[in-house]
């Protein structure tokens, strides 16, 4: 990924930099969400966590040890199907 990220970089840093400013700004006009929007998403992702089913599974991640090395932190959207097996979430 490193390489990737490299070559990526090189090659936009070679062209000119108003029309990657220019393209940047139209991109952002049209997909960045307001900053009340960007709080009602934070709102809404602090209200989540509260939740008893985020709970559950915050909770389940840990005991299977999320944040140190291995498969589960590598893949934890492959994980996240049976993290609660036979619970029902």
């Amino acid at each position: 990924m490193d390489a990737f990220v490299d070559t990526l970089a090189r090659r936009l840093a070679s062209f000119d930099r108003r029309p990657i400013e220019a393209a940047t700004n139209l991109v952002n006009q049209v997909s960045l969400p307001t900053v009340d929007r960007l709080f009602d998403g934070r709102n809404a992702f602090a209200a989540s966590i509260a939740w008893p089913e985020t709970r559950r599974r915050v909770a389940a991640l840990f005991e299977r040890e999320m944040q140190r090395e291995g498969d589960l932190e590598d893949r934890c959207g492959a994980h996240l199907p049976s993290l609660l097996d036979g619970d029902g979430d």
